[in-house]
């Protein structure tokens, strides 16, 4: 069973990394300093000053490595928010089961106690990450797996991670709305409607 989660969370990562690499080839063109650069008195001023622009091969390793590119970072950040999702998910649910409102009571208090909660929850989230994504790079050898898939077996996978995450906020934000009706009803005395 472990094995199995390893490989589908893995697999939830490579398609998160995918997701950011196609968000920075789309942002790339959208950038205004991308075309800028482009023109060619612009070009004559780099040759000019001894300056060389980025080749594309220099840019797309700062951003698409898969071990120290910029979306590699913000994947494995990523999975950290969705592992902060399922433990928010959790965590409403047991508040709204046992009826005792101790996050959002923590939550709306004005001291260091929610900055230290969401401190606990990013901690936890990391530690799992850690041990099932970043420890020894088992993401890489997993990257490599992934990405001998046909391009219609990574759609198919992209789709079903897309699904997950979508999924996933959708429990999250009805578990954040349970938890507040709840509270509601607790402060206003309503009974159940």
């Amino acid at each position: 069973m472990g094995k199995v989660i390893v490989w589908y969370w893995n697999l939830l990562h490579y398609c998160l990394f995918l997701l950011y690499c196609k968000l920075y080839y789309v942002t790339k063109f959208l950038s205004p300093s991308f075309w800028f650069v482009k023109l060619s008195f612009m070009n004559k001023y780099f040759d000019k000053h001894g300056v060389t622009y980025f080749t594309s091969s220099a840019e797309n390793n700062a951003y698409n490595n898969e071990k120290y590119g910029v979306n590699s970072i913000w994947a494995g950040g990523g999975m950290v928010c969705v592992f902060m999702c399922i433990e928010l998910i959790v965590l409403n649910f047991i508040q709204c089961v046992s009826g005792f409102l101790f996050i959002y009571k923590l939550l709306i208090m004005k001291s260091l106690l929610p900055i230290l909660f969401v401190f606990l929850l990013v901690t936890i989230g990391y530690i799992f990450n850690y041990y099932t994504l970043f420890k020894k790079d088992r993401y890489l050898f997993f990257f490599k797996e992934f990405s001998k898939f046909s391009k219609k077996e990574r759609r198919k996978y992209f789709f079903v991670s897309f699904c997950i995450f979508s999924v996933l906020l959708v429990i999250v934000s009805y578990s954040f709305h349970e938890v507040i009706f709840l509270a509601k009803q607790k402060k206003f005395g309503v009974r159940n409607m």
